[in-house]
């Protein structure tokens, strides 16, 4: 079944696959964790075989996909397997513990493409945010970041700011905005002495002299 399913982000024979029952590693992930089952994404490359590739996303990625029936199966039938799986789940338990939460400066790089003379470019855009939340797993593929969610670690650069450049900041920002408030206090006090001093003729307002 050729062709690409716009739609759905991937192509036809990868629709037919998830009709099929058959998941990428990621979401087979998530089905296994509903029947008890904590493991990885990476957890399964290593010790899954897939049944089928097929091409997803925009970017036309080669996705293996897995039967979850048949990796059940295997499970129930494999001790080993069973005994791999729960060391699996200790170290996901243990890597939950270690997560950390800290305020840094990220640069991000995002992948850009732009179609010219029926030709795709793809090149890298940084930008830098300041002072956000990041939240990590050590060794962790994806990070999380605020207002950004989650971001491969690989594309971002973390510098983390300690409480003395935190400080500083709060206290940059606090005069700037009392710098902003007292110009605007002044321009108001300003516009409100040019009306005082507008000379009044009969009949017509102040406002109309102002805007004459």
């Amino acid at each position: 079944m050729s062709g690409y399913n716009w739609n759905a982000g991937m192509s036809n024979c990868a629709v037919a696959a998830y009709e099929d029952g058959l998941l990428p590693a990621s979401k087979l992930a998530a089905a296994l964790k509903e029947r008890g089952y904590k493991v990885s994404t990476a957890f399964i490359r290593e010790n899954f075989t897939a049944n089928e590739w097929h091409h997803t996303s925009a970017k036309f990625n080669a996705t293996d996909f897995y039967d979850l029936r048949e990796v059940i199966e295997e499970i129930e039938e494999d001790p080993d397997l069973q005994a791999k799986i729960a060391e699996e789940a200790a170290k996901l338990a243990a890597a939950r513990k270690s997560r950390e939460t800290f305020v840094a400066d990220v640069t991000v790089t995002d992948w850009v493409e732009e179609r010219c003379n029926y030709r795709t470019f793809r090149y890298p855009q940084k930008r830098t945010l300041r002072s956000v939340q990041v939240t990590q797993v050590p060794g962790a593929v994806m990070i999380q970041i605020e207002e950004e969610g989650r971001r491969k670690a690989a594309n971002c650069v973390i510098q983390r700011l300690d409480d003395a450049e935190l400080r500083r900041r709060r206290m940059r920002n606090a005069e700037i905005a009392a710098k902003r408030k007292a110009t605007i206090a002044a321009r108001k006090a300003a516009r409100a002495k040019d009306l005082e001093t507008i000379p009044l003729n009969p009949g017509v307002s102040v406002v109309g002299q102002f805007e004459k």
